[in-house]
């Protein structure tokens, strides 16, 4: 699979991008929602192994954020389910999580990358909804799933699911749906959303 933005590439992870997987996925910031460091020999079937850290997702993708054909920026994961814990009944739902070097954050790949997530799980995946999760203490992924327009999801929902020990007390979940996707992407086009 392969997505192209204006800036990125979005495509399944080389072989030789294993050491600056390893290297990103590790990192001190990105590494605090799990007990220890994820650890490889040889390169890792992404797909099985996301699929492992996600069992009620249905379709699972894992791709990495390029700048050039070469130059690995970062991780986008994202997945369709129709029996996550959040989706209502008869309802496929998104989450979507991304990863970005240090050495280049701020610089808008991570809305880049997610922006284009979002038009495929939306447009072609057909979800109603997307999930985005950050915690607190990142107010630069606040602000990205802020811009991107997502919302926070309503409280009912996030009070049933730290209840249910699905996600974190320390997260922040956001929500953005189809019809206010589309209804964002209509104000773009007509110039009346920057």
């Amino acid at each position: 699979m392969e997505i192209v933005t204006e800036r990125l590439i979005l495509r399944n992870l080389q072989a030789e991008d294993l050491p600056r997987f390893l290297q990103l996925y590790n990192a001190p910031g990105i590494r605090r929602s799990r007990d220890k460091a994820v650890q490889w020999e040889k390169q890792p079937d992404l797909f099985h192994w996301y699929r492992q850290q996600n069992p009620h997702s249905d379709t699972v993708f894992a791709l990495g954020i390029y700048h050039t054909q070469s130059e690995l920026l970062g991780l986008v994961f994202c997945y369709a389910s129709r029996i996550h814990p959040l989706a209502r009944v008869d309802e496929t739902i998104g989450s979507l999580g991304v990863v970005i070097r240090d050495d280049l954050q701020n610089q808008g790949f991570a809305t880049e990358a997610c922006d284009a997530m979002l038009r495929f799980l939306l447009q072609e995946r057909k979800v109603s909804r997307v999930l985005m999760g950050c915690y607190a203490s990142n107010p630069a992924s606040q602000r990205m799933i802020q811009k991107l327009g997502l919302m926070p999801l309503p409280l009912h929902l996030r009070a049933s699911a730290v209840l249910a020990r699905k996600i974190d007390t320390k997260e922040l979940w956001h929500e953005l749906t189809f019809a206010n996707w589309h209804k964002r992407r209509i104000a773009f086009l007509e110039g009346k959303l920057a």
